[in-house]
């Protein structure tokens, strides 16, 4: 008998950017990282201070207000998201949202926020020149963070080694189709092409030689806890910039979790065995990332025999084993079949040598890449090409970002992007999630006494009790106290 979920489904995406940020004290971001240089002198270079030192909380808020967006708490936001300063830059999160159709335009979202929220600092004279970027890792080898954040139940723990190689082994076919593209240096100085970088640099630039190591390159191990449920950090994924990549890849991450919680055998399917052979899985890794669809993964089969087969492959079973399931193990919601089968599709386009550079970006960059190269008569090694990259994902105005704009990539969806969909989702929540009661409750009445504590935790402020939301809530207990400030009594002040 087929089983729902065992927890609502809710996810969400939490972004690292890069780039470089001429802040009030130092420049924020090495120059590799900002696509303006292409030399060997620029790499192992990572910055040591924060870009916006010198630049207050509340000077951050007034920037906010003036887009709209007004602080619920500390960094939570009243659209859902959460924006903060880590030493390595601005990192930002989408609200919980319950598709990833709707994840997909929160984080484009969540990119046109980041670039207007500095433009205002600019316009403030807080920071001077700036140029971000949404990447998996630079040109140097340094990954960036890129997780999806997708809600489980609270018995899952991800500690199991079945559901642990399960995840790597996904992780590892995703590259097929999910991988962002981009060029890198070796350290020979030769400039490569890699159709996911994320995969293939956290397996041959991570410092520890322990098996750990890897095993963190692909699976995070364990949950985080939340209320009335866990959640899992995908953290291999780099996804970034077209709409269908972004939502399929959270899909079948999505679909393959649900299937490990609920315990349903997925032995069958070829499996990396993670801490086993470490330097089969970083030669696997190696291959995905560099060679994408065409990658060779090592890997044991269901009689405990060892193979190669390819990440595209790997992505087909699958997909094809989770297509099976449903209906006879675990009943899934209609966007995650629809999403399901359009991987399949597009599988069946790649094996027939069909141009997916709408579904695929790794083809997609390198697609615009080899333009620019016949165009201008270029190497792929050039300063020229170095930039042209960055001018992929770069935001506000970059080349993924106006193919966007103009439709490209949003296969499947019912909704593609717009002006006023985009304006919506700047200053409004979602309001199927917890996100909408955080918006509701923005209240900030004094410095750092904010009623809103954390993404889960809201205060009474006359009992000073605090109620813990379930990321699935949409209503307040009955109990709390509602004659509260809200969005319309501070936008009327």
């Amino acid at each position: 008998m087929a089983e729902s979920p065992l927890v609502p489904k809710i996810l969400g995406k939490e972004t690292e950017f890069t780039g470089a940020i001429d802040g009030p004290k130092n420049l924020g971001f090495s120059k590799e990282r900002a696509g303006c240089s292409h030399e060997l002198r620029s790499m192992d270079r990572e910055p040591a201070n924060k870009p916006l030192d010198g630049v207050s909380l509340e000077e951050r808020h007034a920037a906010l207000e003036r887009l709209g967006i007004y602080t619920t708490g500390t960094t939570l936001l009243s659209n859902g998201c959460r924006l903060y300063i880590d030493p390595s830059g601005p990192e930002g999160c989408t609200p919980e949202v319950t598709s990833a159709e709707e994840l997909a335009h929160r984080d484009f979202m969540l990119d046109t926020m980041m670039y207007k929220f500095l433009g205002e600092l600019q316009r403030d004279g807080k920071v001077g020149q700036f140029q971000i970027n949404k990447r998996s890792a630079d040109h140097a080898g340094f990954t960036r963070g890129n997780h999806i954040n997708i809600a489980s139940a609270e018995t899952f723990s991800l500690a199991k080694n079945s559901d642990i190689h399960a995840l790597a082994t996904l992780n590892l076919g995703k590259a097929a189709l999910f991988g962002s593209g981009g060029l890198h240096v070796l350290r020979s100085g030769q400039t490569i092409y890699l159709h996911s970088p994320r995969i293939a640099m956290n397996t041959i630039y991570k410092k520890s030689g322990s098996s750990a190591g890897i095993t963190k390159a692909l699976v995070r191990h364990g949950t985080k806890k939340d209320v009335g449920c866990n959640r899992v950090e995908h953290v291999a994924n780099d996804a970034l910039s077209l709409p269908w990549a972004l939502r399929a890849s959270t899909i079948i991450s999505y679909a393959t979790q649900v299937c490990l919680e609920r315990n349903i055998d997925m032995s069958s399917l070829p499996q990396v065995i993670v801490g086993k052979d470490e330097t089969r899985l970083r030669q696997s890794a190696w291959s995905a990332g560099l060679h994408g669809a065409d990658g060779s993964v090592a890997v044991t089969n269901s009689e405990g025999k060892q193979q190669t087969v390819s990440t595209l492959d790997i992505l087909e079973l699958y997909t094809a084993e989770l297509l099976s399931l449903h209906d006879r193990l675990v009943h899934f919601d209609p966007e995650t079949l629809q999403v399901l089968g359009e991987i399949m599709d597009v599988i069946a386009k790649v094996r027939l040598d069909e141009d997916v550079s709408e579904f695929v970006e790794s083809h997609a960059r390198l697609h615009a890449l080899k333009r620019k190269m016949d165009k201008d008569k270029l190497m792929i090694g050039d300063e020229q090409m170095c930039r042209y990259d960055f001018y992929w994902d770069q935001i506000g105005g970059g080349l993924a970002e106006r193919l966007r704009e103009r439709g490209f990539g949003w296969h499947g969806f019912t909704e593609k992007y717009s002006v006023r969909g985009m304006r919506k989702r700047l200053t409004t929540a979602p309001i199927d999630t917890r996100a909408g009661l955080r918006s509701k409750y923005p209240v900030t009445p004094q410095k750092d006494n904010y009623l809103v504590k954390d993404w889960s935790k809201i205060m009474n402020p006359t009992t000073e009790r605090c109620f813990r939301i379930p990321p699935y809530q949409t209503e307040l207990p009955a109990d709390f106290n509602t004659e509260l400030t809200t969005v319309d009594d501070f936008d009327s002040k």
